[in-house]
């Protein structure tokens, strides 16, 4: 509870921040608009959808699991793109390794091509015909293959847990992943 409370106020910290770029590009945005200008109006109106998914970028890192005993880990990387390339969407990822082997968590949210993989976990057919195993997995529907976990939370993040290492190793970090924090994330 208590990471969920510094999480919540790390986020609104940021958000405080950047919020006064986001806030001062909306209002250019309907100045322009009002002047008539409305292809400037747009740019400005993605320019503040921008920043808003750089902001749930930064506030989604916290979500990642630690490093399990033994494994070494890289900084958390986010990414936001805009609708014109790929639908759009919010990423973050972090790479785990133990010298041998390695894992990376990647989620995506606000993407329009999460409905692909909304129909695979609706039809477990598919999801078998794909080489994979529906499996429960701290409380969430993933599809289990060889190469990798991908779990849908929510209909809202597709979250895939793959890299060079064995299931086990998958397993355990996708256990480690914070669902509870990512399900009350805004």
């Amino acid at each position: 509870m208590y990471r969920v409370f510094a999480i919540s106020m790390l986020f609104t910290i940021a958000c405080s921040a950047w919020g006064d770029d986001v806030i001062e590009a909306i209002e250019q945005a309907t100045d322009l608009y009002e002047s008539g200008q409305t292809r400037q109006a747009i740019s400005q109106l993605e320019f503040a959808a921008q920043l808003i998914r750089q902001q749930r970028g930064s506030g989604l890192q916290a979500f990642l699991p630690e490093p399990l005993d033994g494994w070494s880990a890289e900084d958390a990387n986010s990414s936001t793109s805009g609708v014109a390339l790929f639908g759009g969407g919010t990423s973050v990822e972090r790479s785990y390794s133990d010298g041998s082997k390695n894992v990376t968590i990647r989620i995506l949210t606000d993407s329009p091509m999460m409905q692909a993989f909304m129909m695979m976990f609706s039809n477990p057919a598919i999801a078998s015909a794909q080489g994979g195993a529906l499996k429960m997995i701290a409380g969430q529907q993933a599809l289990v293959k060889p190469d990798g976990i991908t779990i849908v939370l929510q209909n809202t993040y597709l979250i895939q847990v793959e890299g060079n290492a064995s299931n086990e190793d998958y397993l355990a970090y996708a256990g480690e992943i914070d669902f509870a924090g990512l399900q009350s994330f805004n």
